[in-house]
């Protein structure tokens, strides 16, 4: 309680999410989608399907209690991020950041099926850079606008 205020606290400081979010998301605006896409697919894979996210999923998914406050509470941390890099309003293309990464995680490591379940890292990679340019592309274009 000391060093984290809260049990919440120390769990999301036992995620990974936020503090890889926080240094990838600084940093050149334009090489920010292949950022992050490739530490996502090093994160989730190196960890061999064990991966935090994996787990948040899978409690979110059984109901657990403690699993969507948790989320909430990750969520908030990487949308911080990202709003401190592409400014405020920026808070929905995070979120949908998020659900694109949450979906992909969810095919590939717990559903383990379909087309992406297939794919190799490098594959993976290649498919979702462009799609992340295009998800992010109109605030990617405001913060730019506002230099």
């Amino acid at each position: 309680m000391r060093h984290f205020g809260t049990k919440e606290q120390l769990l999301i400081e036992a995620l990974p999410g936020p503090r890889v979010a926080a240094g990838v998301v600084p940093g050149d605006l334009g090489t920010l989608p292949d950022r992050v896409a490739a530490v996502f697919v090093e994160e989730t894979e190196s960890a061999g399907g064990e991966h935090a996210l994996v787990a948040l999923i899978r409690s979110a998914a059984s109901g657990e209690a403690v699993a969507m406050p948790l989320y909430a509470a990750m969520e908030r941390e990487i949308t911080a991020a990202f709003r401190e890099v592409l400014g405020p309003g920026t808070e929905a293309y995070a979120d949908l950041l998020g659900s694109l990464l949450i979906g992909v995680t969810f095919a590939r490591h717990v559903a383990r099926t379909g087309a992406l379940a297939e794919l190799t890292r490098e594959e993976l990679v290649g498919y979702l850079v462009p799609a992340i340019r295009a998800l992010l592309a109109p605030a990617i274009a405001a913060a730019e606008a506002g230099r």
